[in-house]
């Protein structure tokens, strides 16, 4: 049998094989159902965040939410699959590969790749000077595999912020890209006093709340609540206050 044939059958029972297992983790998670339930990534502090503003905007608009964590790379299936009645955030333009997602249009957080190296010496600037390096990223994280593929980086995908940056510490890659606050939570919870992050950002995006089409109707109400939020600086406070308050800067 062709070569080719032989590896498309093979990704194909992958993904069959990773999406039911999704199923499990939204089976173990599921305890009852609030008016609006959305998955995020487990263990992704950036999220918290996002989770505190939207719990606000959609309080203020008359609706609780509920919140469940499950592992990264799944939470765009369960979503996109209408398991759940949204996702709590991500970057832009996620809805063209996930087309059962609508985009709420006012960013309500916003993330940052970072390089985390053992040795602060390294000269990271931007992505073309981390090519020499063996990188390390987490499954899932859209916009930094695209961005990786785009620049023609190579890099060792694993499950977790936890695992990626311990992998940097025992110094089997030397630059984990990963989001900054994701990464500075690791470094706070393992006492890890020799990872740093670079000076700057590799790339900032925008992240959005996105709504499975079978929630179209709170779009505008919300759409309104949040652009309020906006205006009055509210938003960003969330955000500042999160980050004072866990030691992320």
């Amino acid at each position: 049998m062709n070569p080719s044939i032989i590896n498309g059958l093979l990704n194909s029972n992958l993904k069959i094989v990773y999406f039911f297992l999704c199923l499990y983790f939204l089976a173990i998670s599921a305890n009852g159902k609030e008016k609006f339930v959305f998955s995020t990534a487990s263990a992704a502090p950036i999220q918290e965040i996002s989770e505190q503003v939207l719990h606000e905007a959609y309080y203020n608009i008359g609706f609780h939410i509920r919140v469940e964590p499950v592992p990264i790379a799944c939470s765009l299936i369960l979503s996109n699959k209408g398991y759940f009645d949204g996702e709590l955030s991500r970057v832009e333009g996620i809805d063209k590969e996930f087309r059962n997602l609508l985009r709420v249009p006012v960013a309500i957080n916003f993330i940052e790749a970072y390089a985390f190296i053992k040795n602060s010496d390294f000269p990271v600037l931007d992505w073309e000077t981390i090519h020499p390096y063996r990188l390390v990223c987490v499954n899932g994280v859209k916009f930094i595999r695209r961005k990786m593929e785009h620049t023609n980086n190579n890099c060792h995908f694993v499950t977790t912020y936890t695992q990626a940056v311990n992998l940097i510490q025992l110094g089997r890659y030397e630059i984990a890209v990963i989001p900054k606050i994701n990464g500075m939570a690791v470094i706070n919870k393992e006492k890890l006093v020799d990872i740093k992050k670079s000076a700057n950002p590799l790339t900032k995006l925008n992240l959005y709340h996105y709504i499975h089409k079978k929630n179209r109707d709170i779009i505008p109400a919300l759409t309104e609540e949040l652009i309020k939020m906006e205006a009055s600086g509210r938003i960003l406070a969330i955000r500042q206050t999160y980050i004072e308050d866990n030691g992320l800067q």
